[in-house]
């Protein structure tokens, strides 16, 4: 997948929703009590970057291609541009599944439209990353398509950069629950937010 920071429409839609009191942002926020933050996978950057509208702390946004990375840039540019104001971002060409950073750096790690790509083998490696970076007491957070809504757009079959697999597969919350409750995370629970997205969240004991 390409991000093209010559595409307009699709700048101007996520500025929107960095802009906005959006209910993914409020939903990941009810989890955050200060430290690092980390969006792996992190594509056009617009969460990562919408959370840091909200916090004071040092948002991490990482993806595999630089060309993500260089959309996150300039929509944080123009995020900027209209809060009047300086953000405190850092992104990082980084792989998911050898990441580079160090162990126990962040209090709250988050992916959205990753985790559903990875092939079954793939998957524990990308969590177990994730947990390895993530302090003890830290939350991680994976949010994938709702596929139990037939509201769901299915967008399954173009490649990705960051897999090995092009195409979508569909998770259930029990599926979900299954793989952080074998990293032996603690308060494991999965569910449903804005009609169309599936939260699974654990806490790093």
């Amino acid at each position: 997948m390409t991000y093209d920071t010559n595409d307009l429409s699709r700048l101007l839609s996520d500025l929107t929703f960095v802009l906005s009191e959006e209910d993914v942002k409020q939903e990941i926020l009810k989890y955050y009590n200060g430290g690092l933050l980390l969006e792996v996978g992190a594509g056009t950057c617009k969460i990562g970057i919408g959370l840091s509208t909200r916090t004071k702390q040092s948002v991490f946004l990482s993806d595999i291609d630089e060309s993500a990375l260089e959309f996150g840039r300039v929509l944080a540019t123009l995020t900027e541009h209209m809060l009047k104001g300086r953000l405190n971002l850092n992104f990082f060409k980084d792989d998911a599944l050898r990441s580079g950073f160090p162990d126990n750096m962040f209090s709250l790690v988050i992916s959205e439209g990753v985790f559903e790509h990875f092939s079954e083998s793939e998957r524990p490696k990308f969590l177990a990353e994730n947990y390895r970076i993530l302090k003890k007491g830290g939350t991680l957070i994976v949010i994938i398509p709702n596929y139990s809504n037939e509201n769901t757009e299915k967008h399954a079959r173009t490649p990705h950069s960051y897999t090995t697999s092009p195409f979508e597969f569909k998770l259930s919350p029990v599926d979900m629950m299954f793989y952080l409750e074998n990293l032996k995370m603690a308060n494991v629970k999965s569910y449903e937010v804005a009609n169309s997205l599936l939260f699974t969240v654990g806490v790093k004991t």
